[in-house]
C-alpha cells in the first residue's frame, strides 16, 4: 500500500504569507522513492511551519493570547508547547499528525483572518 503526500508549491502566498491552493496547483506524490519521499516530507514540514507562522502572525495582529491560540487549535498544553517551539525553529511535532494540524490551522487561520479584516475595516 502506498501513502500519498501533498506538497505545496511556493507560489501559494497571500497577504499573511499563505493562501490555500487549489487542487490543480498542489503536487501529489506517491511515497516509495526515497528522493520523492524525502522531498515530500520536507515540503509538508515546510508547509506546516509556514501555516503555523501565518496563524501566529494573525494571532499577534489581533492580540489573541497563547492560551486562546492553543484552545482554538484544540491542543493540549503539552502539544501547544511543542508547536510553540516551531516559532523558534524547533522541529515540527509528531502530534497531532501534520494533516490533522493543517486542517486545524486552516480553519483557525480563516476565522482569525476574518476577525482581523473586520477589525481593520471598522
Amino acid at each position: 500500500m502506498h501513502a500519498f503526500v501533498l506538497a505545496a508549491p511556493q507560489s501559494c502566498h497571500g497577504r499573511f504569507g499563505f493562501l490555500p491552493c487549489s487542487r490543480e496547483t498542489l503536487g501529489l506524490f506517491m511515497e516509495g522513492d526515497d528522493l520523492v519521499t524525502t522531498a515530500a516530507r520536507l515540503d509538508i514540514d515546510a508547509l506546516a511551519r509556514r501555516h503555523f507562522g501565518v496563524f501566529d502572525r494573525i494571532g499577534n495582529e489581533i492580540t489573541i493570547s497563547d492560551d486562546d491560540r492553543r484552545r482554538v487549535l484544540l491542543l493540549s498544553e503539552q502539544e501547544w508547547s511543542a508547536w510553540a517551539q516551531v516559532r523558534d525553529g524547533g522541529p515540527v511535532p509528531p502530534e497531532p499528525e501534520v494533516p490533522i494540524m493543517l486542517r486545524r490551522l486552516g480553519t483557525a487561520t480563516h476565522r482569525l483572518t476574518r476577525i482581523a479584516e473586520r477589525a481593520s475595516a471598522g
